[in-house]
C-alpha cells in the first residue's frame, strides 16, 4: 500500500521547473481592461476614451480606500464616478464605464457588509458584458471574473452551499461550454474568443483562483468542493479542453477527493510528479495541508514543513506555516 510516508518521500525527491518570476508577474500584471483600453481610440471619441480612463483609475482608488475602510473616501470617489457617467457622448462607452465601475461597488459594499447592494452589482454587470461582449469580446472574462468573486461574498453571509455552487458552475463551464442560465450568456465560442486573445493556461488561471484562496481558508469550501462525487465525475467527463491548467485542475480534484474520501495518496504524488509548474503550487498546498493535519507521525509534519519551504514558491512561508493546521 501506498501510504503517506511514501507520498512524502516521492515529493521530496521531485524538483520543481524552473519559472522566470519576473517574467510571469509581467504576463501576469496584464489586466483584462488593459486590453479594453488599448482598443477604445478605435470605437469612441477624445471625451470618451478619457472618461474611461478615469473611471479604471477612480475605480482602483474605490478598492484601495473600501481595503483600508475609509468608506468615506470610497464614497467620494463612487459620487465622482457617478457623475462622470452622466458626460458620455456615445451610450456603448457610457455602458462600458458602468461595467468598468461595478466591481468596486461591490467591493465597497461587500467591506460594508451591504451584501445584497454587492451582489446586485454583479449581477448588473453580468447583463451589461452580455451586450458588450459582441464589440469587445475581454468583457466576458470581466464577466466570468467577477462572479467567481462573489464566492467571497456568499461565505461572509456563510452561505458555503451557494459560494460552492458558483465555483462548480464556472469550473464546469470552462471545461463544458455550458453556463447556468442566472449568469447570461456563455457558451465555447466565447472562451474561444478569449483563448485566441490570451493564453488557455492564463485564461484558467485567472479564473480560479478563488477556489485555492476560499479553500484554504475554509474547511466549509474544502468539504463542498471535494465530496462531491457527481461533480467530480463531471469535470472529469468534461477533462478535452486545450489548456494544461485544466487538465492539471481535474488531477487536483480526482487526488482530493482520493484522500478525503478513503486517505489514498497515490494520486497525490502523480499529481506531483505530473505538473510541476508554479501555477500549481496552491493547489499543491492544499494536498500537502490534508496530510499534515490527518497524519500522526511528527517526521511526515516536518517533511511537508520542508517541502513547503524548499519546492513551493512562496513569499510568505512562515505564515503559511502557522496557518497549517487552521
Amino acid at each position: 500500500m501506498f501510504s503517506m510516508r511514501d507520498c512524502i518521500d516521492e515529493i521530496g525527491h521531485l524538483q520543481p521547473s524552473f519559472v522566470d518570476l519576473e517574467k510571469v508577474r509581467k504576463e501576469r500584471g496584464i489586466e483584462p481592461m488593459e486590453i479594453f483600453l488599448s482598443t477604445i481610440p478605435d470605437f469612441f471619441d477624445e471625451n470618451d476614451c478619457g472618461l474611461l480612463d478615469n473611471i479604471c483609475k477612480l475605480q482602483k482608488l474605490i478598492i484601495n480606500s473600501s481595503k483600508k475602510e475609509d468608506f468615506e473616501s470610497a464614497f467620494e470617489y463612487i459620487q465622482v464616478i457617478r457623475y462622470l457617467l452622466k458626460s458620455f457622448n456615445n451610450e456603448t462607452a457610457r455602458i462600458a464605464g458602468n461595467s468598468l465601475c461595478l466591481p468596486s461597488f461591490s467591493f465597497f459594499y461587500f467591506k460594508k457588509k451591504h451584501f445584497k447592494r454587492s451582489i446586485n452589482c454583479i449581477t448588473t454587470l453580468c447583463k451589461q458584458n452580455d451586450g458588450l461582449y459582441y464589440t469587445f469580446p475581454i468583457f466576458h472574462l470581466h464577466k466570468i471574473h467577477h462572479i467567481m468573486n462573489l464566492v467571497d461574498v456568499y461565505i461572509a453571509k456563510k452561505q458555503y452551499e451557494m459560494a460552492g455552487k458558483i465555483m462548480k458552475d464556472i469550473i464546469l463551464y470552462h471545461g463544458t461550454g455550458a453556463i447556468p442560465g442566472q449568469w447570461g450568456e456563455g457558451s465555447f465560442e466565447h472562451l474561444n474568443t478569449l483563448r485566441a486573445m490570451i493564453s488557455p493556461d492564463h485564461l484558467t488561471n485567472t479564473l480560479f483562483s478563488p477556489l485555492f484562496v476560499s479553500s484554504w481558508r475554509h474547511k466549509q469550501m474544502r468539504e463542498i468542493l471535494f465530496n462531491d462525487e457527481d461533480f467530480i465525475v463531471r469535470i472529469n467527463a468534461a477533462l478535452p479542453v486545450e489548456s494544461h491548467f485544466y487538465t492539471g485542475l481535474v488531477s487536483f480534484f480526482m487526488a482530493m477527493k482520493s484522500f478525503i474520501t478513503a486517505k489514498v495518496t497515490y494520486d497525490i504524488s502523480v499529481f506531483f510528479s505530473h505538473f510541476k509548474g508554479f501555477e500549481f503550487d496552491g493547489f499543491k498546498l492544499l494536498l500537502l495541508k490534508e496530510i499534515y493535519v490527518v497524519t500522526q507521525d511528527e517526521c511526515v509534519k516536518k517533511d511537508i514543513e520542508m517541502i513547503i519551504k524548499d519546492k513551493l514558491r512562496f513569499k510568505s512561508t512562515d505564515e503559511i506555516l502557522q496557518q497549517l493546521c487552521l
